[in-house]
């Protein structure tokens, strides 16, 4: 106990020697340690943030921080409501709490909807929510695309009737709000046409609309061959090639020349007609036996037996031949016929060839290459390189034009010149923070040094009698004045005035020399102006008030007096 009374005595006295500067400086660094480690508690006691759920729309961030709130979980809100962040040790575990109780719902409502008790609820009504539960449903789902924000679906359906109306078919729209200025690519806009058809009885592809935020209409019906989707799905697609082929031959040619040194623009003749060929071709030299009839009949019959009328002759024998048949022997006659019928066919062959559209008939490309990297040696070489990237659509190699040519960069070296000069500023700035920073730094440092620095300067000092400044003044003044007189010593009186000279100490001023001083004072006491105030002690608001009634007086006898001081010490 004894010890710290002993230090606070020690502290105690120490305070006391400084000066009003001293004081000032010591509390201003006591306040800004005493500041900055309150900072670095703060700072690490306060808990690491990570970012629970973002893009959230103002109702469903309600949801989510009531659900917060019920379970007493710290959260902080920023995006104007949309992020909402919480401690980084618990995010994993809250978001699996949230989601048991179905939060972030999304947009509308979905099949939580057939959840409630439907007893007495009409069929019409049960139909609706029936609707209402798909259309959430759907809108959830089309919500998790890329580089969709949010989604609304409206379903149309016809009413179930007795008689069935083959005209009347079901309808739906889907409404997209995209992320930023982004634009969804037509697979996107296909994929949620198949989605929302697939989800709905009897729903077709070509009756689903998609429109976004802007108003642009982005599902293309190509129903019943109609000439506006027609045209509409033959122009992108010619677009689409366009563009391919171009920037094919841009990258390539962008490795010799370098990047930003070649334009290429390639027009493209596509055959958008759909064609059916059949061709027959006759070979009447090539006889072919289509079909062959052939009829064999046999037949056997008895032989004629020799007669004639009765008479003589009959029965007369004849010398030339043996008619006579033989008791017991048979003749037989066999009859053969044949009856051929042959059909030959001319030689035929048919092709049915089908040309679907979207065939490239012909390719025409101009390239543009800045002639600063491409030497007048190098076009040919170019132009060989661009003609066989295209490959074999273009028919004549004159389609294809290398032209070099100077390019205007001067919107170009503008935005490099923007560039550069945000960039230099940003240095600029930085660098003059991190020298702010710096130049505090050295000037705290410097306050600190020079609390505790024990100086050498004189100041004027404050808390004493004015006969006490002067005096004090006076007297430095009286025995400096002493000193050299007795320096001046008459010449053969070098021993004299040397003991003299010896004698004299600026202590002791002489009795002339008190005289002279005492003149002095009333004449410094008047130059200050003391006589009308006569204040009993120097504090700093009678120096204040000496410099506004005479500065150039005051400035003068605090620099003499300093002098005076710094002569003695050095004495």
């Amino acid at each position: 106990m004894q010890a710290i009374k002993e230090l606070l005595k020690q502290l105690a006295g120490i305070w006391n020697e400084l000066g009003l500067n001293q004081k000032v400086t010591v509390m201003a660094a006591g306040l800004a340690a005493v500041a900055g480690l309150a900072a670095v508690l703060i700072w690490s006691g306060r808990a690491d943030y990570s970012l629970l759920y973002g893009n959230l729309d103002t109702a469903e961030a309600g949801r989510v921080a009531q659900a917060l709130d019920s379970s007493s979980v710290k959260y902080e809100i920023s995006q104007g409501g949309g992020a909402i962040y919480v401690p980084a040790a618990q995010v994993h575990q809250i978001r699996m709490q949230l989601a048991t109780q179905g939060i972030p719902k999304g947009d509308g409502v979905g099949f939580e909807l057939l959840d409630k008790n439907t007893l007495g609820m009409s069929d019409f009504m049960q139909h609706a929510n029936y609707n209402r539960a798909v259309q959430g449903e759907l809108a959830r789902t089309i919500g998790q695309f890329n580089g969709v924000d949010s989604a609304r679906v409206m379903i149309v359906s016809p009413e179930n009737r007795l008689l069935i109306d083959p005209g009347r078919h079901p309808t739906a729209s889907v409404f997209l709000t995209m992320r930023g200025m982004s634009r969804p690519s037509s697979e996107t806009v296909s994929a949620i046409q198949m989605l929302v058809a697939n989800s709905i009885e009897g729903l077709s592809v070509n009756h689903v609309s998609v429109v976004d935020s802007s108003g642009n209409v982005l599902s293309v019906h190509d129903e019943d061959g109609s000439l506006v989707a027609v045209t509409s799905s033959r122009l992108r697609v010619r677009q689409e090639l366009e563009n391919y082929l171009g920037k094919k031959v841009e990258s390539m040619l962008e490795k010799v020349v370098g990047a930003g040194n070649v334009v290429a623009r390639v027009s493209a003749d596509i055959n958008t007609d759909s064609e059916t060929i059949t061709q027959e071709i006759y070979n009447p030299t090539n006889k072919v036996v289509q079909t062959e009839n052939v009829i064999t009949e046999r037949t056997a019959e008895p032989a004629a037996q020799p007669g004639g009328p009765a008479g003589v002759t009959p029965n007369i024998a004849t010398g030339g031949a043996n008619t006579q048949i033989a008791p017991g022997s048979t003749n037989q006659v066999d009859y053969l016929k044949r009856d051929a019928q042959s059909e030959y066919a001319v030689s035929k062959s048919m092709t049915n060839k089908v040309v679907l559209p979207g065939r490239i008939k012909e390719l025409n490309a101009a390239i543009f290459v800045n002639t600063t990297n491409a030497p007048a040696g190098l076009v040919a070489s170019l132009h060989t390189a661009a003609v066989l990237a295209l490959g074999s659509y273009v028919t004549d190699t004159n389609n294809v034009q290398v032209q070099p040519v100077n390019f205007d960069t001067t919107e170009r070296e503008q935005m490099i010149a923007a560039v550069d000069s945000n960039n230099f500023w940003t240095r600029f700035w930085d660098t003059g923070k991190t020298m702010m920073y710096v130049m505090l730094l050295l000037a705290g440092l410097y306050l600190v040094t020079r609390t505790f620095k024990t100086t050498s300067e004189e100041f004027i000092p404050t808390g004493m009698t004015v006969g006490e400044l002067m005096a004090e003044r006076l007297a430095t003044e009286g025995a400096a004045m002493t000193a050299a007189a007795a320096a001046v010593v008459p010449e053969g009186q070098g021993a004299v005035g040397g003991a003299a000279a010896a004698d004299v100490t600026p202590e002791e001023p002489q009795e002339d020399d008190v005289e002279v001083i005492t003149e002095e004072k009333k004449k410094l006491v008047m130059d200050f102006g003391l006589g009308k105030q006569q204040p009993e002690r120097v504090t700093v608001e009678v120096l204040k008030d000496l410099i506004q009634e005479n500065p150039e007086k005051l400035s003068a006898a605090a620099k003499s007096w300093l002098l005076a001081s710094n002569d003695s010490d050095n004495t």
